[in-house]
């Protein structure tokens, strides 16, 4: 699961989406797991894999798959269709 989220971050950072907090939640997440096998107590152990597990799901869906960039170019694209018009109906009054 942590290298499917790992190719999944990678992806929204090639689209151009801010994926920090993503990969720092994703650093924090393994380094917690990580921490938790020092301990010899298997209660806690079960207990903070699952808590584990449910943040992983949560951040498996995280990001919007270049949503971000997307409507940028949607605004920009707009304001220039406005702007022609703009200039057009000047042209046409003058």
């Amino acid at each position: 699961m942590l290298m499917a989220i790992e190719k999944k971050i990678k992806l929204l950072k090639i689209q151009g989406v801010e994926t920090d907090p993503l990969e720092k939640r994703l650093f924090a997440l393994r380094n917690r797991f990580h921490a938790m096998f020092h301990s010899l107590d298997i209660k806690l152990i079960i207990m903070e894999s699952d808590h584990i597990q449910a943040e992983l799901e949560k951040n498996n869906g995280a990001g919007g798959a270049g949503t971000g960039p997307l409507t940028g170019v949607m605004a920009i694209g707009w304001a220039l269709v406005a702007a022609l018009l703009f200039y057009l109906i000047k042209k046409n009054v003058e």
